[in-house]
């Protein structure tokens, strides 16, 4: 009687091997086989009567080179990877406005133009008076003198 799935007795069985990876740090300046001597070191202590030979022998161990970078290139990174902060943004939209009309848009044709300073001189409704109102704006002012439209139209906007 055969089981479904099973193939008829023939079944292998595939299990992951527990391998061990050492990994000395490459340099050119270096003569000796590190990876000879390290193996030999394995067969030397780990002779297969050993207890821990099962775990640590050459089947179960392998050598691989680490090439990592010198200090003089982590050094260099890192201090291109700040500078790279500190460097202004390059303008990646170079349309200065997109309005539907350029006669009527609030900064003559410069409202997408980003980090703006900007002020307004309003007159209050309710008692005539002039006050002027300083603002600053990380996004383009488009964005920002379109919430204050908005705010104007629709007082749930209000902030």
């Amino acid at each position: 009687m055969s089981r479904p799935g099973w193939n008829n007795g023939n079944i292998s069985r595939k299990r992951a091997r527990r391998i061990t990876w050492f990994n000395p740090p490459y340099s050119e300046n270096v003569d000796t086989n590190i990876g000879k001597k390290f193996f030999h070191l394995l067969d030397k202590c780990f002779p297969p009567g050993h207890q821990l030979h099962k775990l640590l022998n050459r089947n179960t161990v392998k050598l691989s080179y680490s090439c990592m970078p010198n200090i003089k290139q982590v050094i260099s990174s890192h201090n291109r990877s700040v500078l790279r902060k500190c460097e202004p943004k390059p303008n990646i939209n170079p349309h200065t406005c997109n309005c539907r009309n350029e006669n009527n848009c609030p900064l003559e044709n410069k409202c997408l133009t980003s980090c703006v300073i900007y002020q307004a001189t309003i007159t209050r409704q309710d008692t005539n008076q002039d006050e002027t109102y300083v603002g600053l704006t990380e996004n383009t002012f488009k964005s920002r003198f379109n919430g204050h439209m908005s705010s104007f139209r629709n007082t749930r906007h209000n902030s």
